[in-house]
């Protein structure tokens, strides 16, 4: 049986950068996603059975500790959604353009941090800003692990850029 990387396989880097309040770097790292079942379902439903898409994704951040999966869904994941963060409000949109055979966001989605916490990933979201939220009309298209945990404290800002590119 094959996992669903194999099935689509598609190379969807997430580079993240963590700087301290003054702009200095602390942290980066470069990881690539997994696309849950979930995921690829939505894709499947949306290109070939004429199934309505989704009105925007956003990015969710994880606290460590993360259990990835390919049976992960919106409702039942294996990781805890960090929402301590002042800015922005809610989850930030990924907003995204194509280039040749990629889609990405040009400008980074920022998290401006309002306590301590270990970040060890994200998580791409379809329809709900909401962060927190588990129960509303939502799909999970993909998670990304980072390869060391980001430590962040208050005022540091972790700017995400992710790509879907095959």
């Amino acid at each position: 049986m094959k996992n669903v990387s194999q099935l689509l396989p598609f190379n969807n880097p997430v580079k993240a950068q963590l700087f301290d309040k003054d702009g200095n770097l602390k942290w980066e790292d470069e990881c690539f996603n997994g696309i849950v079942t979930e995921g690829l379902a939505l894709l499947y439903d949306v290109l070939f059975e004429g199934g309505t898409a989704p009105t925007a994704l956003y990015i969710a951040l994880m606290t460590d500790p993360v259990t990835e999966a390919d049976a992960d869904t919106y409702a039942s994941h294996g990781y805890t959604e960090n929402t301590d963060y002042s800015s922005p409000a809610n989850r930030p949109e990924w907003v995204a353009t194509t280039t040749a055979r990629a889609h990405s966001n040009s400008v980074t989605a920022d998290f401006t941090m309002s306590g301590t916490n270990d970040i060890a990933g994200i998580a791409i979201v379809t329809n709900v800003a909401t962060k927190g939220d588990t129960a509303g009309s939502a799909d999970l298209w993909a998670t990304a692990k980072f390869s060391t945990v980001a430590s962040v404290v208050l005022s540091d800002v972790l700017k995400i850029t992710y790509t879907v590119q095959g």
